[in-house]
């Protein structure tokens, strides 16, 4: 096969580029390839089709996951009486695909909080409760049921884990 054929040319191939910023999609040709340092390791950058895509780099040698370290947005109020229900919104940067977990606590006294409270029989009824994630309506769903005197009107706190996949 000649080298005119395809299109092989002499001398280096070119370098490529390492940065600390992501580069702006108004910056590159298609099929320019860049490394940027990141707070979570270095990433890998691909324009494509006018736009930067991103992979995370792992260093095999240390054994690495896919891991990452969540963002927590949190809210705090008065659990609704008993039989009843609240609901809370989270801002629009927690979304369905990044949310990873959701925490709910309740305080029961000065020295006090459950973080986990589920009973629908006999003594546990007095926490019979319910802390639900509505995808469709993005939202969170505090419920309170019939018999939780003890959970009712009660400071809580609802922390929410998401990833932040701005960076």
């Amino acid at each position: 096969m000649s080298t005119t054929r395809r299109g092989l040319q002499k001398g280096k191939a070119t370098r490529t580029k390492a940065g600390v910023a992501s580069p702006l999609n108004s910056t590159g040709i298609d099929g320019d390839i860049r490394v940027v340092e990141t707070a979570r390791g270095p990433k890998l950058k691909v324009r494509s089709n006018g736009k930067w895509w991103t992979a995370d780099l792992v260093d095999e040698s240390q054994n690495q996951t896919a891991g990452f370290i969540p963002k927590v947005w949190m809210d705090r109020g008065i659990t609704p009486n008993m039989n009843s229900t609240a609901y809370v919104y989270p801002p629009s940067y927690v979304t369905n695909n990044t949310i990873v977990a959701i925490s709910f606590g309740v305080s029961l006294g000065a020295n006090s909080r459950t973080y986990f409270s589920l009973g629908d029989t006999g003594a546990a009824l007095i926490y019979d409760m319910f802390v639900h994630y509505n995808k469709k309506l993005k939202r969170i769903k505090i419920e309170i049921k019939a018999s939780a005197d003890s959970v009712d009107n009660k400071d809580y706190t609802l922390a929410v884990f998401y990833e932040d996949r701005k960076s």
